[in-house]
């Protein structure tokens, strides 16, 4: 596996779709659109990592991304796309290419990162068991497919009181975020994309319901409880009292 080095974030898209159009330059038949398909299928081949926003799994002080690839003259392709085209010991510009070379300041957090990276991966699946044991029975919690893994960017869960917790948390003290209030389809400058004639349920569904809770790999077990703590506190809170009032 052929290891691209880090490249600006905005780049790594950039680049795999350049790739991409350019190992399949075979046009489409008069009568049949180009589909998407064909554009993207060769980037397939490129594993794109986002090194951006210091909370991520591999994340540096700032944008960054980087590629890997088995392939090596694809390898040797994006290093010349991400530095104007040129090739290493060329002077000619060969390809269209792009200004994205990572901030040096980058290249070097996230080198240092790398040696890390191996250990925090199991410590973040800890706190994700950790969080789903505490919290399966007041939230629906994140499951994993068999035979899969995740390296837990975000642990989201799904309540339909996401706003009294939300509220709840804040006043504690814990932060919380929601990546995304929206679905695609409702946001502006996507609602004019088809979709099925119901528009799409599952994602709008969520979109009101999911909230995200500290996650990263040196969360302490007592911060941990305290959290999971909090938020059991604040979802059978009203249930309990609404019970009383019954009575």
């Amino acid at each position: 596996m052929t290891f691209v080095r880090f490249l600006g974030v905005a780049a790594v898209l950039s680049l795999g779709l350049t790739l991409a159009r350019a190992a399949d330059p075979t046009p489409a038949p008069a009568n049949e659109p180009v589909s998407y398909y064909k554009q993207v299928r060769p980037l397939f081949a490129l594993h794109c990592q986002g090194c951006h926003q210091p909370a991520k799994p591999l994340g540096g002080y700032g944008d960054g991304g980087a590629l890997f690839t088995d392939d090596d003259e694809r390898a040797a392709r994006l290093r010349a796309l991400r530095n104007h085209g040129k090739g290493p010991d060329r002077p000619d510009t060969e390809h269209v290419g792009l200004n994205s070379r990572l901030d040096s300041i980058q290249a070097a957090v996230l080198l240092e990162k790398f040696r890390l990276f191996p250990g925090e991966i199991p410590a973040r699946q800890e706190k994700a068991d950790r969080y789903s044991e505490g919290l399966a029975s007041v939230v629906e919690v994140p499951r994993l497919m068999a035979g899969t893994s995740s390296v837990w960017a975000q642990y989201t869960i799904v309540t339909g009181r996401r706003d009294e917790l939300a509220k709840a948390c804040r006043e504690a003290g814990v932060p919380t975020a929601i990546h995304y209030a929206k679905a695609l389809n409702c946001l502006a400058p996507y609602r004019q994309v088809p979709t099925s004639p119901t528009g799409l349920r599952q994602a709008e569904w969520l979109a009101e319901r999911v909230i995200s809770l500290p996650m990263h790999p040196y969360l302490s077990d007592e911060a941990q409880d305290l959290i999971i703590a909090m938020v059991c506190q604040a979802l059978t809170s009203r249930k309990a009292g609404v019970a009383h009032a019954a009575e």
